[in-house]
């Protein structure tokens, strides 16, 4: 889904987040609901200041709550199934 977002013309940022995949495996970071946290950090990191954030699964209600904390984030589309 990211590449059909960066093949038309859209800058893409896609990471793995505490209590997930190698973040979890490699660093043993455990899963937080705060997940306005690793949003501004990498939007500080990038510095990015209109954002959109897509969340899969339980990401879908993670990045609710990080655009309700996060005022960068101008546009949220969870999609949870």
């Amino acid at each position: 889904m990211s590449m059909v977002f960066r093949d038309a013309g859209y800058d893409v940022i896609i990471f793995e987040g505490p209590g997930q995949g190698s973040v979890l495996e490699t660093y043993n970071i455990p899963m937080t609901h705060e997940w306005e946290k690793p949003v501004k950090s990498l939007l500080d990191y990038f510095k990015v200041e209109n954002v959109t954030l897509i969340g899969l699964s339980l990401g879908g209600n993670l990045v609710l709550r990080a655009a309700a904390y996060e005022p960068r984030v101008k546009k949220q589309l969870p999609i949870i199934y």
